[in-house]
């Protein structure tokens, strides 16, 4: 059941292409390991190499597979800081909105960026070498957009997890045994 909803999901994303269980065999593979070649995709999924080749091509030009890229050790290349923030917007100046985004869009500083509901309107997520770095870009982002009225930022002290992978194929894996999660992940109860 999961199954077929995500594969919908997909087929309406794609628009007048189908989506069968070998592309979703295939999405799964090459978000986990982008260098793989045709020949050992091809393995993975039970289709041959010139199959494989026409399927991802498919994929791309249909929007499904938007890019691939290497994912970078933010902290070998002097970015050890991450930072998530939350940006409140004056509503009487909604005239500003779209520069903002534009603003937001512009920086590669700003890895994720995010309209939400709550009690935030945007949530960002920053990396930066340094404080004062991360000082500097909010200063700007202030001087720049007069409409956000506040931001509230949170410093990451630990990543858990960071993924890039989007879910197409059903969850198989059983979830850790208590004893296995570390005693800082766990939640603490309320005395």
């Amino acid at each position: 059941m999961r199954r077929r909803r995500k594969t919908a999901e997909l087929q309406r994303c794609a628009g007048e292409s189908t989506i069968d269980a070998i592309d979703l065999k295939l999405l799964d593979a090459l978000q986990r390991d982008a260098t793989l070649t045709y020949e050992q995709l091809s393995d993975r999924v039970g289709a041959s190499p010139s199959a494989v080749q026409r399927r991802l091509a498919r994929l791309k030009s249909s929007g499904v597979i938007r890019g691939i890229r290497a994912i970078v050790n933010a902290e070998a290349v002097g970015s050890p800081l991450t930072f998530i923030v939350g940006l409140e917007i004056e509503r009487k100046r909604t005239d500003l909105y779209g520069s903002l985004q534009r603003w937001i869009v512009g920086r590669d500083s700003i890895q994720r960026a995010y309209n939400i509901t709550g009690g935030f309107d945007f949530a960002i997520v920053v990396t930066a070498a340094s404080l004062e770095a991360y000082d500097l870009l909010m200063g700007e982002m202030i001087e720049a957009n007069p409409n956000i009225r506040k931001y509230t930022t949170m410093v990451v002290l630990q990543a858990l997890k960071e993924e890039t992978l989007v879910p197409v194929l059903p969850d198989t894996q059983p979830p850790l045994p208590k004893s296995r999660l570390r005693k800082s992940a766990r939640p603490q109860r309320a005395a």
